[in-house]
């Protein structure tokens, strides 16, 4: 039996300056992804992790952030 226990994830994607309006990013498990100046126009988070993502104030404003 693995004594790690380990969760599936990306590290390091780059959506730097990425058209990713409407995308869901729900359940994603993007660690240290970068979102530089990508376009968030009505992508969708979960509230929970709204401090997960660097973000700027601009993108955050244009999330729409979601309950579970």
């Amino acid at each position: 039996m693995d004594e790690l226990h380990r969760v599936p994830g990306l590290l390091g994607v780059q959506f730097a300056y990425a058209d990713l309006e409407g995308a869901d990013f729900r359940h994603s498990r993007l660690y240290h992804a970068n979102f530089h100046g990508a376009n968030m126009r009505n992508a969708v988070f979960f509230e929970k992790d709204r401090e997960r993502f660097a973000l700027s104030v601009a993108q955050r404003q244009q999330i729409e952030w979601k309950t579970e």
